[in-house]
């Protein structure tokens, strides 16, 4: 979201700055050193379509990040209920072994009675 407006912005100026060793002459004289700026504009609606760009970049990355996020959550989701089920299906499997010592403690006094 951040890059937004510096896509509808303007190129940065630039400066430059030369200096020569042999002295160059021109129709208005003798040059030694020359400075220049520049600043270039962009042709009508150039801006405005780097704005729109840079905005649906930012739409696509929003995306991709909401949809990381739901597989993490799915993903957690998934291993708590995985978690859930085999911790019941332990406690049953150990409720069951108690059982069957009972049942066991049931057979013997049958038997020796």
């Amino acid at each position: 979201m951040e890059q937004i407006p510096l896509a509808g912005s303007l190129d940065d100026p630039k400066f430059t700055y030369s200096y020569f060793i042999n002295e160059v002459e021109t129709r208005v004289g003798p040059q030694r050193q020359k400075l220049g700026l520049v600043q270039s504009f962009p042709w009508f609606g150039v801006l405005e379509n780097r704005r729109d760009a840079a905005t649906a970049q930012a739409k696509a990355a929003e995306q991709r990040f909401k949809q990381s996020r739901l597989g993490l959550q799915f993903r957690i989701k998934k291993l708590y209920y995985e978690y859930v089920y085999l911790k019941t299906a332990y406690d049953l499997a150990k409720e069951n072994i108690q059982l069957i010592g009972r049942f066991e403690q049931v057979a013997a006094c049958v038997i020796e009675r």
